[in-house]
């Protein structure tokens, strides 16, 4: 899959977005380096909650795209 991070920080505003897309349907995505292990984040596209664990995380179906953020 292609993936890539977005990040802001500036003027009090901390945001941190990954994306990625993909031609064949993934099972899990690759968030190292962008969240830590035990971050909870949401697919903004699915509504999916999910848990980093081992710098990754594991989506119950397969999609071409995902949005992730922290989850709130």
């Amino acid at each position: 899959p292609y993936v890539f991070s977005r990040t802001l920080n500036e003027a009090g505003v901390k945001d941190r977005v990954l994306i990625g897309l993909a031609e064949q349907p993934i099972t899990s995505l690759k968030v190292h380096g962008v969240f830590e292990n035990g971050d909870r984040l949401r697919d903004a596209y699915h509504g999916d909650v999910l848990t980093v664990e081992n710098g990754e995380v594991s989506f119950s179906t397969g999609r071409k795209i995902a949005l992730l953020e922290y989850a709130s």
